[in-house]
C-alpha cells in the first residue's frame, strides 16, 4: 500500500512537470538547493537570506507556474513549509539522509543547532 502511495505521488509529480514543460526550471531549483551556498545559507543566514535563497530557487517555477515572482510565492508560503524546506534540506542534502531514517529527535537538534549559530551571529 506505501509503495502504490509513493508511486501514485512520483507519477503526479511527473506529470505536473511534463504537463506545464517545467523540467529545466524544476533542473534549476534542484542545482540550486544542492549547492553549497544554499547550505550555507541555512545554516548561517538570516531569515531573510534564507528566503531570498529560497526564492531565487523557485522563481522560475513560480513564473511559469502562477506568474508571480519567487519572492510572492515565498511570501505566501506558510511558516511551517518554510521551516520544512529547511529542515529536509538539512537532513537530506546536507547530510545525504537518502535510505537512512529522520527522527523528530534528529529535527530538533538541527533547529537547536540552527538557533545556537544564529545566537553566535548576532553576539559577533
Amino acid at each position: 500500500m506505501i509503495i502504490n502511495l509513493i508511486q501514485g505521488a512520483s507519477e503526479c509529480v511527473s506529470n505536473l512537470v511534463n504537463e506545464n514543460g517545467i523540467g529545466e526550471e524544476v533542473k534549476h531549483m534542484f542545482d540550486r538547493f544542492m549547492s553549497d551556498q544554499w547550505i550555507t545559507v541555512i545554516e548561517n543566514g538570516s531569515k531573510d537570506e534564507y528566503e531570498s535563497e529560497l526564492a531565487i530557487a523557485i522563481n522560475p517555477i513560480a513564473d511559469k507556474i502562477v506568474g508571480i515572482t519567487g519572492e510572492q510565492f515565498v511570501d505566501s508560503m506558510s511558516f511551517e513549509l518554510r521551516q520544512w524546506i529547511k529542515d529536509t534540506s538539512l537532513l537530506w542534502i546536507k547530510n545525504k539522509g537518502g535510505g537512512q531514517t529522520t527522527t523528530e529527535a534528529e529535527v530538533n537538534t538541527m533547529r537547536q543547532e540552527d538557533r545556537h549559530q544564529r545566537e553566535l551571529k548576532n553576539l559577533a
